[in-house]
């Protein structure tokens, strides 16, 4: 099931999928079992530039400055640092 999700994903470029495909990623829902945020994170960017309005909200709410699940990371900041603020 998690190999259909990519295809459609990446390979069909499907918004929902993508959008699935992150939840995966934020959660460590993958094969690895391994959250990465900056899989996710470009995951949802790509959903919401193709509308989907869940991926939108999300993104806003990863990106605000005071969120406590990037900061507790520190990936948020990294990613900040060598992309800038990601707007959907």
């Amino acid at each position: 099931a998690f190999k259909l999700l990519v295809h459609a994903a990446l390979e069909l470029d499907d918004a929902d999928a993508q959008f699935e495909l992150a939840q995966c990623y934020r959660q460590g829902d993958v094969p690895r079992g391994e959250k990465d945020l900056e899989v996710a994170l470009m995951l949802y960017e790509r959903a919401a530039r193709q509308g989907l309005l869940p991926a939108r909200k999300v993104l806003e709410e990863l990106t605000r400055p005071d969120n406590a699940e990037e900061n507790a990371t520190g990936e948020g900041q990294e990613r900040e640092k060598k992309h800038g603020k990601v707007h959907p």
